[in-house]
């Protein structure tokens, strides 16, 4: 089939228009009852193919014209505030992860490279901007944008979790404690805890489920720190309408918590319910 329709296609070959058009009808499974008909179809299946090929050559300048290549040219604190991450960082998360996210090799084309992959993926946490214009910046679709955010954060998660977000055990919590006493003087509190709105479009068939009590639609990322302000745990995906109480009583620390010694605390603000080991930090108005 392919090898029928190529040839059919090439304009260099002896069939007239009418034949050639009649053919790609035939081919195509198209009715048409006249000549003007059949060069009309014909002319419609060359026209899109040239719109295409226009349409996608500012994507084939990708290696010359890219923005990757541009970042490898500026200074290290323009680096550092595009990616919030300095060259030294970078590099520590690629190697990491490159083995999780380079492309088979294949005749067609050269996959894109780890790191540029990593490049596109920090831009866009760094700075929450749209995968059009970030397609449009280091010159690829919007969908492939798209996929390589998705693949770099999986793999980013899976490699850097277990080292610098492991589940707390007693041990880590009992270290915690220890800290907070001697810098903060704050006795017996495993850590501090809040919740964050991230305003999202409203998913199809949801209500009001998202909608939260800021008037917006938004998911809810529940974050616990230790003394120094690093991330222990995080429970991120909760519908905007439910309150931090709820979804800290309900995530897994939440539940971990009714296991563990009872005289211990965590600093809370005042919009989270109370428990025996959770203590506020304000009196209520």
């Amino acid at each position: 089939m392919f090898r029928v329709r190529k040839r059919i296609l090439n304009p260099s070959h002896v069939q007239s228009t009418s034949t050639m058009a009649a053919n790609i009808c035939q081919l195509l499974d198209l009715e048409s009852e006249s000549e003007d008909e059949e060069r009309s179809i014909l002319m419609y299946l060359f026209n899109r193919r040239r719109t295409k090929s226009e349409k996608n050559a500012y994507l084939r300048k990708r290696q010359s014209h890219g923005e990757f290549n541009l970042s490898r040219e500026v200074p290290d604190s323009i680096f550092k505030e595009t990616f919030r991450v300095n060259r030294t960082q970078f590099n520590e998360i690629h190697e990491l992860i490159k083995n999780d996210i380079t492309g088979k090799e294949c005749n067609a084309q050269k996959p894109i490279g780890s790191e540029e992959k990593v490049a596109v993926c920090l831009r866009y946490l760094a700075t929450g901007d749209m995968y059009k214009t970030i397609g449009l910046s280091y010159r690829k679709g919007q969908r492939t944008v798209s996929i390589i955010v998705c693949q770099v954060c999986e793999a980013i998660w899976r490699r850097l979790q277990p080292i610098y977000m492991p589940e707390p055990t007693v041990e880590i919590w009992k270290h915690i404690a220890l800290e907070y006493e001697r810098k903060w003087q704050f006795y017996n509190c495993l850590g501090a805890v809040d919740g964050k709105h991230v305003a999202i479009r409203k998913p199809l068939l949801s209500g009001s489920s998202f909608f939260n009590y800021k008037q917006y639609f938004s998911v809810v990322l529940m974050a616990t720190v230790d003394e120094n302000y690093r991330f222990t745990s995080v429970n991120v995906g909760s519908m905007g309408r439910f309150s931090d109480g709820n979804i800290f009583t309900n995530s897994p620390l939440g539940k971990m918590l009714h296991w563990i010694c009872q005289n211990q605390s965590l600093y809370l603000d005042k919009i989270h319910q109370l428990h025996m080991y959770l203590l506020e930090t304000k009196r209520s108005r």
